[in-house]
């Protein structure tokens, strides 16, 4: 079963790149904030079937959504991903939230107290974390099937499993969720630092 004609692309930011919504968000022909409310209706509504993330950080995209735009108000450089919406796999800490890098074990860790330097860095840069992402245990798996967190479904067929270790990842983007997604370097995951660039 495909979820390909129910992805269409038809909220406002979809069909661009992120450069685009960058520049978009800047020139304040699309706000922030509808960038990212637009990118968590989508996880909403297909995430339940592609289980693509373990956590969705609505409150904090949407506070930072409202800081870039209220920035740009005041004529403020908001940096050059300026609302454009990124996950990160749950191997990066994201302050608040268990990094618990696919495993059984790491579940009673308590919540990170920072995040790490990566998620820093992109939001110094003006990107928008909207959550952590499904991934194989300690990034050594292979298809993308995670039996504590569950497996991650390929958009263009969910009876097909996603592979690699970082199968949440590969389910975001290809299910046209057009935003940067983190990489990690192990053998077999996906490598491009943000496959939604054109």
């Amino acid at each position: 079963m495909s979820l390909q004609p129910d992805l269409a692309m038809t909220t406002v930011s979809d069909g661009l790149s992120a450069s685009e919504i960058a520049q978009a968000v800047r020139g304040r022909k699309l706000s922030a904030l509808d960038v990212i409310e637009a990118a968590l209706a989508r996880i909403a509504k297909h995430d339940p079937i592609l289980n693509s993330f373990t956590d969705v950080t609505a409150d904090r995209a949407r506070a930072k959504a409202r800081a870039i735009d209220a920035a740009i108000a005041a004529g403020k450089n908001p940096g050059p991903l300026a609302g454009v919406p990124f996950a990160a796999k749950n191997l990066f800490d994201v302050q608040g939230l268990a990094t618990r890098a696919g495993s059984k074990i790491n579940r009673d860790l308590k919540p990170s107290q920072r995040d790490a330097t990566l998620i820093e860095r992109m939001e110094a840069a003006g990107a928008v974390l909207v959550g952590a992402l499904n991934m194989g245990e300690y990034a050594y798996d292979f298809t993308g099937e995670n039996v504590h967190d569950g497996p991650s479904r390929n958009p263009h067929d969910v009876t097909r499993m996603t592979g690699g270790s970082s199968g949440g990842s590969g389910g975001a983007v290809g299910g046209h969720w057009r935003w940067a997604r983190t990489p990690t370097a192990r053998s077999g995951c996906p490598r491009r630092f943000a496959e939604s660039l054109d």
